[in-house]
């Protein structure tokens, strides 16, 4: 419940009870089941700061595209995803939680979907995404108005 309490915060500033949090972390967490991850475990969050861009990147092209939370299983994923990207700063890394995750992805109408890496030897290429479970913002909405529903 200790995890839960920023997410059970921002949430009822959206009007969700603490009881949909819960269902709705739950369901998410069955999700993460399905790739051996617990949500008592830390991912590892790449973040880049909008003036560090990909070379030749346009200023304007960042403003325009949807923003991504990705979420990796391991520091060493995280830093091979970056190199592999080809950013041209040395990555900088948070270790958080599922429940902070969420509570970001709930509180910032800009980021589009967040994704839990899948944990593979291989990185996708250039310009790709990784594969894993991805919660869309809009998804997570409709999981926690739903049970709100149902509780």
């Amino acid at each position: 419940m200790h995890d839960l309490f920023y997410l059970i915060e921002a949430a009822d500033a959206y009007g969700f009870s603490s009881q949909a949090v819960q269902q709705a972390f739950a369901a998410i967490e069955e999700q993460l089941e399905q790739y051996s991850y617990s949500t008592a475990r830390f991912f590892y969050v790449y973040r880049m700061l909008k003036s560090e861009a990909k070379p030749g990147e346009k200023p304007e092209a960042k403003s325009i595209r949807r923003r991504w939370v990705l979420a990796f299983p391991s520091p060493d994923a995280a830093l091979s995803f970056a190199q592999q990207q080809q950013f041209q700063v040395v990555p900088r890394l948070s270790c958080v939680k599922v429940a902070h995750l969420l509570t970001v992805l709930l509180q910032n109408s800009a980021i589009h979907a967040l994704i839990f890496a899948a944990d593979q030897g291989e990185n996708p290429s250039e310009q790709q995404l990784p594969t894993g479970l991805r919660i869309e913002r809009s998804a997570f909405l409709t999981l926690l108005k739903g049970a709100s529903c149902n509780g």
